[in-house]
């Protein structure tokens, strides 16, 4: 009795061994890599993470001054969120979001001066656009 018990417990701890096995076999194995470039005045130039070789996370750029020049979320290599660019003053340039690699949504414009200009709204402008193109004015 006691070794049909034990053959069964070693038939249930070698199957699921097995299975597990076959579960991190069927993941992609995940290349992270930390990415920080420097301008020749030591100023970082950019930051963010490479996932398999493609952006992923959060990206900053910055101006050789030291300053923003723009900050985003990519999504293994495709823009995927929001996005905020600035002068190369600090002050805010434009912001909006990202849907597939294309512009959405509300974006919003500041001049050099840092005053209001307008906001768009991109998934308009790219209807309006698109039905230009179709000759359907």
């Amino acid at each position: 009795m006691i070794f049909v018990l034990w053959i069964n417990f070693m038939a249930c701890t070698s199957s699921t061994g097995e299975l597990e096995t076959k579960k991190e076999k069927a993941q992609p194995q995940r290349a992270v890599e930390e990415v920080v470039d420097y301008y020749p005045n030591g100023l970082k130039k950019v930051e963010g993470k490479l996932v398999n070789g493609k952006k992923h996370g959060r990206w900053v750029f910055y101006f050789d001054n030291g300053f923003m020049w723009s900050e985003g979320m990519f999504k293994y290599g495709i823009r995927e969120g929001y996005s905020v660019v600035y002068y190369k003053d600090g002050r805010k340039r434009m912001k909006g979001q990202y849907k597939n690699d294309q512009k959405a949504g509300p974006w919003t414009f500041w001049n050099e001066q840092g005053e209001f200009v307008e906001t768009i709204d991109a998934d308009k402008l790219k209807a309006r656009v698109d039905s230009l193109s179709d000759g359907n004015n």
